[in-house]
């Protein structure tokens, strides 16, 4: 448990560094290395992302800690900062939701358990899928702050939630390919259909502040307040409990 907090924090403490504090990239390489004298000067966030950096370190094994140093799984968050480009293609950036995504997951996983080859794919779809859903909720915030998701190249939600859907579809595909128990399958694939559901209810929420087009989400008149949607209301309850207590999977 301590140990996937310390990840957890190091995750959470990149993203903030590319993408809030757009520090260089060839910093932040330096950083994920361990090679911290290299560094004439450390920013406060760097020196707190030094300090769990250690903290994971020490707490795992030597294998694992290995394989936590392997710059080529980590590269994909420092590779985030190509969405703050103007010029990023939508290929690119569907591929880098699904490196940064995927590559989280099995960095997690691989903290708690040995994952085989045929497993890999699932995690890290499972991870990309994720991800898809974590841009489309944050999506006014990276729309205002110049940051280019998936959603920057859809017009209206119904693309963004078409879009969910295929990645939740590959998502569930790939996990009944697994060697896993059919109930912990069954199990992961509802509490997934919940999280999707929920993000959906936010979509059509935006929907109807936005009129249905994402190019709204940078007006002016529209505040940070607006798309702070409550879950727990008569209209989200409506609205998801019905979707998510009808979920049947039968291959499972």
């Amino acid at each position: 448990k301590e140990t996937l907090v310390y990840l957890g924090a190091l995750m959470a403490i990149t993203d903030l560094m590319v993408d809030d504090h757009q520090i260089d990239s060839q910093r932040i390489s330096i950083l994920l290395s361990g090679d911290y004298h290299k560094l004439n000067k450390c920013f406060a966030i760097e020196k707190i992302f030094i300090l769990y950096h250690d903290k994971l370190l020490t707490s795992i094994d030597a294998t694992k800690a290995n394989f936590i140093k392997d710059f080529s799984i980590r590269k994909p968050q420092i590779d985030s900062n190509s969405q703050l480009k103007k010029n990023v293609s939508e290929a690119e950036i569907h591929e880098l939701i699904r490196n940064k995504g995927g590559t989280a997951i099995l960095l997690t996983a691989s903290l708690l358990f040995e994952i085989t080859e045929k497993n890999k794919a699932a995690f890290y779809q499972l991870g990309a899928f994720i991800q898809y859903l974590n841009d489309s909720q944050d999506m006014y915030k990276d729309m205002n702050a110049g940051i280019t998701t998936f959603v920057s190249f859809c017009t209206n939600y119904n693309q963004v939630n078409e879009r969910l859907k295929l990645e939740f579809d590959k998502t569930t595909t790939l996990l009944q390919q697994t060697e896993y128990e059919t109930g912990d399958l069954y199990r992961l694939i509802f509490y997934l259909q919940a999280l999707y559901v929920g993000v959906l209810y936010k979509n059509t929420e935006f929907a109807k502040i936005t009129g249905n087009r994402i190019d709204n989400l940078s007006q002016p008149q529209l505040s940070k307040d607006q798309f702070r949607t409550k879950i727990f209301t008569p209209s989200s309850l409506r609205f998801c409990i019905p979707r998510i207590l009808s979920f049947r999977n039968p291959q499972v």
